[in-house]
């Protein structure tokens, strides 16, 4: 059994291979998702919602290429789709800078597309450079420009990339149309060339093509492609009319969904098939064609995590996210606070070091998946609670929830004083569903005994915590178990 590497995929790519014959998930439309502070009861009215989550999370969900959409608000750079816009470009461009500093073997291509009637080009420019160039501009990749300084260097290997150093390939879609025609523009950039000279990117009458009819005409198209450029294959269902209920861009993916998948897995390594484009990459129905895609590459060694020993009552574990954090405890947080908080930090330690128990203390136990989304008692199968390895407490203190005070997680609960605030239910991700025992290696969400799950955000304070949110599964944060 194993669980594959999401995050850190390209970690194990073969460097010799030619990234033109290589596949990697696409996310269309990357920006229009709902975020805290947007309208997204509106948004997902008028159906401009096409992911379900934020560029960290999609990324955790293996997308490497990304379709963002800019325009200008006021005097702000926004992501738009349509005429709905949505966060500020600085704020994505963050998202995936956070995400790359912890991730080190990634490579994130940002397929930038604005109008040149919009005169945004210097601005944009100057954004990328101010923040994933923290003001230089040799933070870009340049090695898939060809030696004439415009082209698709087809000769580009994973082992060049790498060599030279930089995550950020940029392809830049500025263009007009006028009298039917797109006139397309160039960056002044060596780092940043023309999307027409460096992808091929072709779409057809989507809204009135069936699912089916949409994989036929890729088939068709694919066998065209000379793998001059690179190439997207654009597997969306576009609605014709998505504001209308039972239209809206998720219904229409869903209902796709298994012709899309059964189309994706017909292929093998060596077929044609390139940049695979998708709408909501985080969302179950889609992950069986993401897993493949990402499974057609050459590797040089398994993307695969194994799964190791069974986890046992009075095992000593860790928790680590996807990004390669750890689950802490601080007793000095930031802030008005004089309880010992639960946040993430970049490297194992003493605080990271957590004691599995049932909850009734049964030696004969296993820790298995609930299996029950609506377990709601401490008799409910996967029960357990997590105390502090740390000498100075003891291991009768346990992890809790506030649940009147936002939901945030603390320590300084006793065994005895423990009820549903401080009992877990940890579920498989990939099926909720699973009553399977949990490794050493297994990935999980946890969720308190009053129905909340939990995930990690930032605090008024900038400061990394850990809490209770009433939000889908789906949006809680995953974890790897590490026995320790």
């Amino acid at each position: 059994m194993a669980a594959l590497d999401l995050a850190n995929w390209m970690k194990y790519l073969e460097p010799s291979e030619y990234v033109i014959n290589s596949y990697i998930p696409c996310s269309h439309d990357a920006s229009a998702y709902p975020y805290e502070g947007g309208e997204n009861a509106a948004h997902d009215l008028v159906g401009s919602i096409c992911q379900s989550a934020d560029y960290t999370a999609q990324l955790l969900a293996g997308s490497r290429y990304f379709d963002m959409r800019i325009t200008r608000l006021g005097n702000t750079l926004v992501m738009k789709h349509n005429i709905i816009t949505f966060q500020p470009f600085e704020t994505v461009l963050n998202q995936i800078k956070n995400f790359a500093k912890s991730h080190k073997s990634e490579f994130f291509f940002l397929d930038l597309d604005f109008s040149h009637k919009n005169a945004i080009a210097d601005d944009v420019l100057a954004m990328l450079i101010k923040i994933l160039g923290d003001g230089k501009e040799d933070a870009f990749a340049t090695a898939h420009v060809g030696p004439d300084g415009k082209s698709y260097n087809k000769e580009l290997t994973w082992a060049k990339l790498k060599q030279d150093g930089k995550q950020y390939i940029i392809i830049w879609g500025e263009d007009e149309t006028i009298d039917g025609d797109t006139k397309h523009y160039e960056s002044g950039k060596l780092w940043a060339p023309q999307a027409a000279d460096i992808r091929d990117n072709w779409e057809d009458d989507y809204p009135n093509k069936s699912p089916q009819e949409i994989v036929n005409w890729l088939d068709e198209a694919l066998s065209l492609w000379k793998k001059e450029k690179l190439w997207i294959t654009q597997l969306i269902d576009t609605p014709k009319r998505s504001y209308l209920p039972g239209h809206h861009p998720s219904d229409c993916d869903s209902k796709a969904a298994p012709v899309f998948n059964g189309w994706l897995t017909k292929f093998k390594p060596g077929d044609k098939l390139g940049i695979v484009k998708r709408d909501f990459v985080n969302e179950e129905w889609n992950e069986a064609g993401i897993y493949h895609v990402i499974r057609l590459n050459k590797f040089a060694q398994s993307p695969d995590i194994p799964l190791g020993p069974e986890i046992d009552y009075l095992n000593n574990i860790r928790l680590r996210t996807l990004d390669g954090r750890y689950l802490a405890v601080d007793t000095k947080p930031p802030g008005n606070t004089n309880l010992s908080l639960v946040t993430l930090v970049d490297q194992p330690a003493d605080n990271t070091r957590f004691l599995i128990r049932e909850r009734r203390k049964d030696s004969a136990w296993t820790w298995p998946f609930s299996g029950n989304l609506d377990a709601d008692s401490c008799g409910a199968n996967g029960n357990v609670r997590l105390a502090h390895v740390d000498s100075s407490i003891g291991n009768d203190t346990v992890l809790s929830c506030a649940k009147n005070s936002g939901g945030f997680l603390y320590w300084g609960v006793s065994w005895n004083d423990a009820d549903d605030w401080e009992t877990f239910l940890p579920y498989n991700p990939a099926n909720t569903g699973s009553k399977n025992v949990i490794h050493h290696g297994s990935i999980i969400v946890l969720r308190t005994l009053w129905h909340m799950y939990w995930k990690v955000d930032l605090d008024e304070n900038y400061y990394t915590r850990v809490y209770a949110s009433a939000g889908p599964i789906e949006d809680a944060t995953q974890f790897v178990i590490e026995k320790a």
